[in-house]
């Protein structure tokens, strides 16, 4: 939910509540001063109802005149007492009750004791009490939903610079080398924030910049030294007259060159997927990439006499061929190299994810390191511990979820992905 939503819809309830509350008080303050003059009425009717009560031979147990009812009442002795009532009589016409005001007293006629009950009709009260309050009401709805939205409105214009400026950093990628231009605002806090986050990408582009330049810098010039130390070891290898310790010491050296220069291969992978350099996204069909990868690898799969199981359906993907190949790859090679001897690989291509699955020995360590760099599923295992580690960088640029399991001396790796 976005915040000026949330906020107009608090703002909302509770303008409701207001509008409720404010419409019972308004009821009921319209109610108690209608009351008021209703009483006052009644008491300016005492005197003349006085005069024709005494007037009369005998007193009827009820009698109505006009919209007035008078209850007589016979007492055995005179008492002080008056009081104002609320009450229902029976109209024969309409057939229902109608609320009526009463005024009960005692009083004296024809020397003597009577209590005497005068109402009066509330129609023309309550009438004008709905009436009055449904005007109100209504000009106070009008005034809160005008006010909503105004408040709504006002909102949307004052916080346009911000959904701009989100916009923004949104569409911003360190490959276009161009830092934040938010636009100008008249909003304090949004101009600060706007010039703080231009700050910040600047120092972050010029970083990146210099990361990008030293990684690869560093890489060409690792790659040089390791070139000719290879060289230099292929003929040394080549020359006659070595001892057994001497070519295995020369060995040694060979191999150690070869690992660092897949090392370093890896890591150079590794920080330009990091800094989001693999940006050719396309639409790529997954099972023809798996079967060609799997073409590609027929020698190591020989070697290892191991047998291969697709079962392929045709999903494509939008990915970055160099990455959709080294993801495809790592994950089948990391299936070869921790099999066991003829043993058996089976690839599974569905809607919604890729699974590998392989033989092999259990791990040695906790299943949750095995995406992270430099860890390894055995002790023994000639890997530099960097394959699962690019797979998890890659699948968190596409939001892809890299999952292991390992059940009946099956090794499973899916990657399942949402759209």
């Amino acid at each position: 939910m976005k915040l000026l939503q949330a906020t107009g819809r608090y703002y909302l309830l509770f303008s409701l509540f207001l509008f409720v509350l404010g419409g019972g008080i308004l009821y009921l303050a319209l109610s108690y001063f209608i009351d008021i003059e209703t009483d006052e009425r009644l008491l300016d009717t005492k005197p003349a109802l006085q005069f024709q009560l005494s007037a009369m031979d005998s007193l009827p147990s009820v009698l109505v005149i006009s919209d007035d009812v008078i209850e007589t009442t016979p007492l055995p002795e005179f008492t002080e007492y008056e009081h104002f009532s609320d009450t229902l009589v029976w109209d024969p016409i309409e057939k229902e009750f109608e609320p009526y005001r009463k005024f009960t007293y005692h009083d004296k006629i024809h020397g003597g004791p009577y209590r005497i009950a005068l109402s009066h009709t509330k129609l023309d009260s309550e009438a004008l009490v709905m009436t009055s309050l449904f005007a109100v009401l209504g000009i106070l709805l009008f005034l809160l939903l005008a006010i909503n939205l105004f408040n709504r409105y006002l909102s949307l214009r004052l916080w346009r610079p911000f959904y701009q400026t989100i916009e923004q950093i949104r569409g911003f990628a360190f490959d276009k080398g161009a830092p934040l231009s938010p636009p100008r605002t008249r909003i304090e806090e949004f101009e600060v924030l706007n010039r703080a986050l231009e700050l910040m990408t600047t120092k972050v582009l010029s970083d990146y910049r210099s990361l990008k330049q030293f990684t690869e810098n560093a890489s060409h010039e690792i790659q040089t030294p390791l070139a000719i130390i290879r060289s230099k070891i292929e003929l040394l290898m080549q020359q006659g007259g070595r001892n057994e310790n001497e070519r295995q010491a020369i060995q040694y050296i060979q191999e150690a060159a070869s690992r660092l220069s897949k090392l370093n291969t890896s890591l150079l992978l590794l920080a330009r997927i990091e800094n989001r350099q693999y940006s050719d996204t396309r639409e790529l069909n997954f099972k023809t990439l798996i079967e060609k990868k799997i073409d590609q690898l027929e020698p190591l799969i020989s070697s290892k006499n191991l047998t291969v199981q697709a079962q392929l359906a045709d999903v494509s993907q939008k990915m970055d061929p160099t990455l959709a190949e080294v993801l495809l790859s790592n994950l089948l090679i990391n299936a070869i190299k921790h099999n066991l001897p003829g043993g058996n690989i089976e690839a599974r291509l569905q809607e919604k994810k890729l699974s590998i699955r392989n033989t092999g020995k259990p791990l040695t360590g906790p299943s949750e390191d095995l995406f992270k760099r430099f860890r390894k599923g055995t002790d023994a295992s000639p890997s530099l511990g960097l394959g699962l580690a690019i797979v998890k960088e890659i699948c968190a640029i596409y939001g892809f979820e890299a999952k292991y399991a390992y059940q009946d001396n099956w090794h499973e790796l899916t990657i399942s992905w949402k759209n």
